[in-house]
């Protein structure tokens, strides 16, 4: 494994951890209509940050996948990421649209 591949795959991981602890603070999309005006705006920004860390996320599992000196591991690590950032991606728009609706209630 190269000094890139691991930098990238510590990025990757850093990245997801953050995902993961944010989406642990997020409201369940159906407790939305029991939360107050403030808790909204700070699912709001749970969702933002989250968002953020997944395009970091990509970003890192694009550049695992580009390295010509990828190893197998690494190649099965960005089949997995992508299908996971993916359902995290779904995940995040439904909150998103969610939170939408309520300030717009």
């Amino acid at each position: 494994m190269t000094a890139e591949e691991r930098e990238l795959r510590f990025r990757l991981d850093e990245a997801v951890r953050r995902i993961r602890s944010t989406l642990n603070r997020c409201p369940f999309v159906d407790e939305l209509d029991y939360l107050d005006d403030t808790d909204i705006e700070a699912a709001a920004a749970l969702a933002d940050e989250a968002n953020r860390s997944l395009l970091e996320a990509l970003s890192c599992t694009q550049a695992l996948e580009s390295l010509r000196d990828a190893s197998a591991e690494a190649a099965l690590l960005c089949a997995t990421s992508r299908t996971a950032l993916g359902v995290v991606r779904e995940v995040l728009t439904v909150l998103v649209a969610a939170v939408d609706c309520r300030r717009a209630a």
